[in-house]
C-alpha cells in the first residue's frame, strides 16, 4: 500500500499549485510531469510520503506515541 500511495504522491506532485487547464490537458496517467516550481522532483515522492513512511515505522516500533516522539521521527526520515 505504501509503495502505491508513493507512485500516486510523485504522479500528482507534477499537479500540485497547477492551473485547471494544464490538470485538464495533461492528467491522463501516461506519464510523471514537472513540478511547476520544483522541476526537479519530477517523478519522486514528496514529504507527504516521507511522513507516511515516517509512521509506518513509529506504527511498527511499538514506541508510545506523543507529539515530540512523531516530530522527532519526521525529522529522522527526513535526513
Amino acid at each position: 500500500m505504501l509503495l502505491q500511495s508513493a507512485m500516486g504522491d510523485a504522479y500528482g506532485a507534477g499537479f500540485e499549485f497547477a492551473p485547471r487547464s494544464l490538470i485538464n490537458a495533461k492528467n491522463d496517467l501516461t506519464a510523471y510531469h514537472p513540478h511547476l516550481l520544483y522541476p526537479e522532483i519530477c517523478g519522486r515522492y514528496t514529504d507527504d510520503t516521507q511522513m507516511a513512511l515516517a509512521l509506518a515505522e513509529l506504527i511498527i516500533s511499538g514506541v508510545e506515541w506523543s507529539p515530540l516522539v512523531v516530530a522527532n521521527k519526521f525529522v529522522s526520515v527526513f535526513k
